[in-house]
């Protein structure tokens, strides 16, 4: 292991060490949702989030298109920032009170007082980084970026710029349309192209556990695992990978650390390196076996603090 490599894992494990009262705070009030007797299995995110309908134009061999050209999922992923895990959240939120076609009403503050439950009792960063008035900072800069005129997965109220952020309301998972106005969120029917997560892979933590990146790769198996007749390897072809999901070599590469954390099982394409790249590579990727997936749903029953930190540091060791 390169000398980089296992700094950063030692960085991880630092982060998720000091994460943890304030993650076991969080997974605590989001089991609180709802009730837990009707609380949904799994949780229904649209095919749109995550996947682009028209490919992206222009883009070259193993290069991601332009960010206005992908889908909102990937345009949201951000090494600390928290906007993806929280739309994630948002609509988790939501489908722990609405079943199939409902429209979610936000009437939950920024900060709650007793015993109540507030959006920041529903995030995780650091404990050094800050108490309530940091996780308060997060979301509003999350909400920002979220509500943004390229991006419209939230709409703000329009008023003070202090109150603007309570009440949010959630926008349609494909967000900004070429033409007319984004339509507000309802909870997807069965009959609508959607991709399904267990309701474990936020009860238990992983929304916290894991990067955007990883998050991402995951929502793309997810994804095409849905559209599969029957259970069996999942795989993307590059270019779909490319210019559908907007997911780079980088981002692809994760794979390796999602494997190590039993979420899912890797099956190696033949000539392929770790992160799926071909070496001496022709232009013909088609030439070349991919990569195979298998997702493990009941491994996200497990406590993700606990698996992520005892795997990063056996890897270190």
């Amino acid at each position: 292991m390169r000398l980089t490599q296992r700094e950063n894992i030692a960085k991880r494990i630092q982060r998720l060490e000091q994460m943890q009262v304030t993650a076991m705070h969080a997974i605590n009030h989001t089991k609180r949702l709802g009730d837990p007797r009707r609380r949904p299995e799994e949780i229904r995110i649209r095919h749109r989030f995550v996947y682009s309908n028209q490919p992206a134009p222009s883009v070259t061999i193993r290069g991601l298109p332009q960010s206005t050209s992908r889908p909102p999922a990937a345009r949201i992923i951000s090494p600390r920032g928290v906007a993806l895990r929280f739309y994630l959240l948002c609509l988790f939120e939501a489908q722990s009170f609405r079943r199939g076609g409902g429209r979610p009403v936000n009437s939950r503050p920024l900060i709650a007082g007793g015993g109540e439950t507030g959006w920041t009792d529903l995030i995780a960063i650091p404990n050094q980084t800050g108490g309530v008035s940091r996780r308060r900072r997060s979301i509003v800069s999350a909400l920002s970026r979220l509500a943004a005129p390229d991006l419209q997965l939230v709409g703000l109220q329009k008023t003070g710029v202090y109150s603007r952020y309570e009440h949010f309301h959630l926008l349609d998972e494909g967000g900004v349309r070429p033409a007319g106005e984004t339509a507000p969120y309802t909870v997807p029917r069965r009959t609508e192209r959607h991709l399904s997560i267990p309701s474990s892979f936020f009860t238990n933590g992983w929304i916290y556990v894991l990067e955007d990146s990883e998050i991402l790769f995951l929502l793309m198996l997810f994804l095409q695992r849905s559209r599969m007749p029957a259970e069996g390897l999942i795989k993307v072809e590059e270019f779909e990978r490319l210019t559908r999901f907007g997911v780079g070599r980088d981002t692809y590469a994760t794979h390796q650390l999602i494997t190590a954390f039993g979420l899912i099982e890797s099956f190696p394409g033949i000539n392929r390196k770790p992160n799926g790249t071909i070496p001496y590579f022709a232009g013909i990727s088609g030439d070349t076996p991919l990569h195979e997936f298998l997702i493990d749903d009941n491994a996200f029953d497990r406590d993700a603090l606990v698996v992520a930190i005892r795997t990063l540091r056996e890897i270190s060791a």
